[in-house]
């Protein structure tokens, strides 16, 4: 379980990177920093079906590029949040 949950966190990693909140937006609104933690939930939730049904290739990797892995590694924020997201995600499954 918890290799699969560090591949699923590398996957949402690799898909959503490159999605930032808007830096105005207040809480709960379009483009805030829950908006996009509910995304990568939902990122997070089709990926790990994708890959329970047998097709890992229609999804990012779960290798982590060497700018992702830094970047978890200094602990920002944002991706704290979606892998606490993934974590949660998976006990439901």
């Amino acid at each position: 379980m918890a290799q699969q949950q560090s591949n699923l966190s590398n996957v949402v990693e690799n898909e959503t990177s490159n999605l930032k909140p808007a830096p105005n937006a207040k809480p709960g609104q379009p483009s805030s920093a829950e908006d996009l933690a509910a995304g990568q939930l939902a990122v997070a939730e089709v990926a790990n079906r994708v890959i329970n049904a047998g097709h890992p290739g229609q999804v990012a990797s779960s290798n982590l590029y060497d700018s992702e892995a830094e970047g978890l590694k200094r602990g920002e924020p944002s991706t704290n949040k979606r892998v606490e997201s993934v974590k949660i995600s998976l006990k439901g499954a």
